[in-house]
């Protein structure tokens, strides 16, 4: 008898770990890349930087399209910044190339003065430019050109130094050691911290976050937590998933994930068109 009611609790601590842990996202589609320098989550899309030229990898219904190069480079970069709407380019000796992108296809990217290193918002169909030093402040531009300043949001007196941060619309979110916190920015002039989400355990930190329309997208470890961040106050969680390579981009219907720095070169496309579904 003893035994078998030690079975039967060993039976119920397993059945509730398999309840409790994450749900395990399966891929719809593996994609094999080129080799690359350089990496960067583009909207629905994934850039890959060679040392001669830049591609965006790509897909539609689970089909892959590969290495469709948008423009060669003259030399190696030194650095690579990838926004939703533009990817800036630094060639050693040459300065910035910052490719601006208004109609969402290749042949619409013009070259723009690096000093247009902002990225684009549309908020009531009005655009402005958003900039987030780590250390100081987040600043929402004026927007077409450099622009001047709007509003800002002073971290010294808010949340401190911030390590990630992805924007849409009218949020942003910032993360940093204190959880992830949603500002918003839907009055230009005056951006506000409106909800945070604290660390799920204690000394942990977001690793990346992404944002697509009101959700928004956290990695802590290897674990990705989907947070609902249309009101003010405390974000809700809508899911969560595990197992995922560590750095990914999401947009309306994918989840693309890829390696570690040392092994970029495959990308794994997940469904996220119903993010409260990923469990099922």
């Amino acid at each position: 008898m003893i035994a078998r009611a030690m079975l039967l609790s060993f039976a119920v601590v397993v059945l509730v770990a398999s309840v409790m842990a994450d749900p395990v996202l399966q891929p719809i589609a593996e994609v094999s890349t080129p080799p690359a320098t350089h990496w960067g989550a583009f909207g629905s899309d994934v850039l890959a930087v060679t040392d001669l030229d830049a591609r965006l990898i790509t897909w539609a219904n689970s089909e892959a399209t590969r290495s469709l190069t948008l423009f060669d480079l003259p030399a190696p970069p030194s650095l690579v910044d990838v926004w939703n709407d533009s990817i800036l380019i630094q060639i050693p000796g040459e300065g910035g190339r910052l490719l601006d992108d208004t109609n969402g296809i290749p042949e619409s990217w013009i070259e723009q003065p690096p000093n247009w290193r902002l990225p684009n918002t549309l908020i009531d169909g009005v655009g402005y430019r958003v900039l987030v030093d780590p250390f100081v402040f987040l600043l929402v531009y004026s927007a077409p050109g450099p622009g001047s300043i709007l509003g800002l949001l002073d971290f010294s007196q808010t949340i401190g130094q911030v390590d990630v941060w992805a924007w849409d619309g009218d949020r942003v979110i910032l993360g940093n050691d204190n959880g992830v916190h949603v500002a918003d920015i839907s009055n230009p002039f005056v951006p506000v911290i409106i909800g945070t989400v604290p660390p799920p355990e204690v000394g942990w930190s977001p690793h990346h976050v992404d944002l697509h329309g009101r959700t928004a997208y956290v990695q802590w470890g290897n674990r990705i937590s989907i947070y609902e961040v249309s009101n003010p106050g405390t974000p809700s969680l809508i899911n969560q998933v595990g197992n995922l390579d560590p750095n990914f981009t999401v947009s309306a219907d994918w989840l693309v994930s890829w390696g570690r720095d040392d092994s970029p070169n495959t990308l794994m496309v997940y469904d996220v068109s119903d993010p409260a579904q990923l469990a099922m």
